[in-house]
């Protein structure tokens, strides 16, 4: 009995076990399950609560004034493309004119002087060829000011543009006018619109080339160093890289620097300016800091570029440049200092920028010939050319903007413009007409067509003379009936004298120009009356036949941003000295201008581009036109001139000229210095290339030629 007792009380004991298990596994899964429950409970109360806030603010919103600063603001960087300039003055078709408010900084104001005789000087923004003296008319209305006193009030008309000549105090935009200054509050500059650019500058001084360091050696003292001028923390980074402070002008610390490092500042602009006039290469350490003239110079071919983070490694990365490389961020960084570096730049740099982002071309250059009024003709016959010249295009302003030319008119005649496929003349579908010199079997006669897909053209001879009469006269018999010819051109320097009278029976085109002063600057003046973008200079005392001429003229149309002529020089140095020389074996560097074919954009770069006191230096010694325009155009193209062989004498037996005078070659040694003093190097480059006719070939055999048969 004791024994089935024992073993029912064990069954009922592992029956409460079994309800106590069950009981407490019950009691867990209600404890979890009410867990769950409350945090879902919270979660849809909070999203309950998020929705209403969030509807709540959206009802406010659309019924509650905004701030209007944040409208104003909003409403800047949401502009559309198509309204940002008004073209009720602004057409197309016209040249751009501008209107400049009266103001006393150099930028804007008025100064009328000469700088040499036939010169006019634009130092300002209301001297500028674009600029009207009514408002009426005016595509842009320019204010030049600092940052307290510009009006920002354009509700009468768009295309204003305020010029803020205070660096420590910035303009916030508030409609679509443009603003030029330093600096801009973060987030508030325009891309399309707004010039970041150090504005308070100065007049022009004529002597400041004179302190600039020469491009040359390649490396300096120092590699690199961060140049700053706030209160910035660089005592870790200037551990590992030399820093300098720049406070104002410090082109004497950064002279002897190869690379300045530039981290990203309000006084960006300044120490930007002050490492160009060191030539010293900007590097920028950040990723958005804007350039001046952003849209329209390619800072890449002035300056380097990295990141903030990375400006450890940046020494390293500089020492893998090239020594070319150096050399060409340098030059390319005098260039577009010379954009910036006083008023009457910066005054032709923002006009030309404003035409190119408006895509309204700047005045053409006729308007300055009228003006400058230098010459007068005396004699003139008709040409025989028929087609026009091309005309501008903004499609060239790159090219313009990047290699130093002038920017103060549209060029009327271009040295680049492209050349047709060699398939356009043969092409079914061709309408326009497309002259190609094998188009027809048999058709290779070189005076039937000058051939290379391009329209036909003719030259203009321009022969300055002072009093050699015969010599002239042999070169109206030699070049009678010449294929191809335009027009002559005799540019009499003699105020003391007329010219014969027996000149104006000649049949051929010619006209006769009597400057006012005796210069040999006058071989290089473009002349209205030149209708051709090929000009050959001559001289009055040489001889080329009608083959090697029209040679040479097929040369120059393969070949139109060189020099192309026949008597060909080199330089040298010794001691330090430019020393010119004659001959050099199979180098050479430079074409004499008394027989060479020139581009006529290049004459006027020579007259309105060249500087002061290279003009000036020509005419006080008489001498160096020549070497002059051989550094301009190899500065402006990058590219050696290009010799023809000359097949006869150079001479047409007329008495010695200038060349015989006692201090002719020394006068040319000193010019020579000048000039690289000028452009901070010696920009003429060796060239081993002869042009020879296809027949000739076989007696020059050793002479890397140009190959192109008449």
């Amino acid at each position: 009995m004791l024994t089935c007792f024992a073993s029912q009380l064990q069954r009922i004991q592992h029956s409460k076990e079994k309800i106590w298990a069950c009981q407490s596994e019950h009691l867990t899964v209600n404890r979890k399950s009410k867990k769950r429950l409350k945090i879902l409970f919270i979660l849809i109360c909070c999203g309950v609560f998020s929705f209403s806030l969030i509807r709540s603010v959206f009802a406010v919103s659309s019924n509650t004034p905004v701030d209007e600063k944040k409208t104003q603001k909003r409403s800047i960087f949401s502009h559309d493309e198509n309204e940002l300039f008004d073209y009720t003055y602004c057409s197309p078709l016209s040249p751009l004119r501008i209107y400049v408010h009266e103001s006393e900084h150099p930028l804007a104001q008025v100064r009328n002087f000469l700088n040499i005789w036939f010169i006019i000087s634009f130092p300002a923004l209301a001297s500028h060829p674009a600029a009207m003296k009514t408002v009426d008319s005016a595509c842009f209305v320019i204010s030049v000011g600092d940052a307290a006193t510009l009006n920002h009030t354009s509700e009468w008309r768009k295309n204003i543009v305020l010029v803020n000549v205070d660096s420590e105090n910035e303009l916030t935009p508030v409609s679509n006018e443009i603003i030029v200054q330093a600096n801009f509050a973060s987030g508030t500059f325009r891309h399309d619109l707004d010039i970041t650019l150090f504005a308070d500058v100065k007049r022009r001084n004529n002597e400041t080339w004179r302190n600039r360091p020469p491009i040359m050696p390649i490396g300096r003292k120092k590699l690199s160093q961060i140049v700053y001028s706030e209160n910035v923390e660089l005592e870790e980074i200037c551990s590992h890289i030399p820093c300098v402070r720049c406070n104002e002008n410090c082109g004497s610390i950064l002279i002897n620097t190869t690379f300045c490092l530039l981290p990203s500042s309000r006084t960006f602009q300044w120490r930007l300016l002050s490492s160009l006039r060191a030539g010293c290469i900007p590097v920028v350490l950040s990723n958005t800091q804007p350039f001046p003239f952003h849209k329209e110079l390619d800072w890449k071919l002035a300056s380097l570029r990295y990141p903030l983070a990375t400006m450890r490694f940046v020494p390293q990365l500089l020492e893998r440049l090239s020594k070319e490389d150096i050399l060409e961020l340098r030059r390319r960084g005098r260039i577009f200092l010379e954009r910036l570096d006083n008023a009457q730049a910066l005054a032709d740099a923002l006009v030309a920028a404003l035409s190119d982002r408006i895509m309204v071309e700047l005045p053409p250059f006729y308007e300055l010939a009228q003006a400058a009024s230098h010459s007068e003709s005396i004699t003139e016959k008709a040409s025989t050319l028929s087609r026009s010249l091309p005309p501008p295009s903004s499609l060239y302003s790159y090219r313009r903007w990047n290699n130093g030319n002038k920017l103060t008119f549209a060029p009327s005649l271009l040295h680049d413009v492209p050349m047709m496929p060699g398939g356009a003349a043969f092409h079914k579908g061709t309408k326009e007409k497309v002259v190609a010199m094998n188009s027809e079997i048999g058709s290779r006669n070189s005076n039937d067509a000058l051939g290379l897909t391009r329209d036909e053209e003719q030259f203009t001879v321009v022969i300055l003379t002072y009093d050699r009469v015969d010599g002239v006269t042999k070169i109206f018999n030699t070049l009678r009936n010449c294929p191809f010819l335009n027009k002559i051109i005799v540019v009499w320097n003699n105020n003391n004298s007329s010219p014969p009278a027996d000149w104006l029976d000649m049949n051929d085109p010619f006209e006769i120009i009597m400057p006012k002063k005796n210069s040999l600057n006058n071989r290089f003046i473009p002349y209205e009356s030149i209708e051709t973008e090929a000009v050959i200079s001559m001289d009055d005392d040489v001889y080329v036949t009608q083959s090697e001429l029209v040679f040479a003229f097929r040369m120059w149309r393969e070949n139109r941003n060189r020099i192309v002529g026949f008597p060909e020089r080199y330089h040298t140095k010794v001691n330090s000295r430019s020393k010119y020389g004659l001959t050099a074996h199979h180098e050479y560097s430079m074409i004499l201008t008394g027989l060479a074919i020139i581009h006529k954009e290049f004459l006027f770069e020579f007259t309105y581009n060249q500087h002061p006191a290279i003009l000036e230096y020509i005419d006080d010694h008489f001498n160096c036109e020549d070497i002059a325009m051989n550094y301009l155009v190899a500065h402006l193209t990058r590219r050696a001139p290009l010799r023809v062989q000359k097949k006869t004498s150079l001479s047409n037996g007329s008495k010695v000229g200038l060349f015989s005078r006692t201090l002719h070659v020394r006068e040319r040694d000193e010019c020579m210095d000048m000039l690289n003093e000028f452009y901070g190097y010696n920009p003429l480059l060796f060239s081993q290339e002869v042009a020879v006719p296809l027949q000739d070939q076989c007696a020059h055999p050793s002479w890397r030629s140009t190959l192109f048969g008449l």
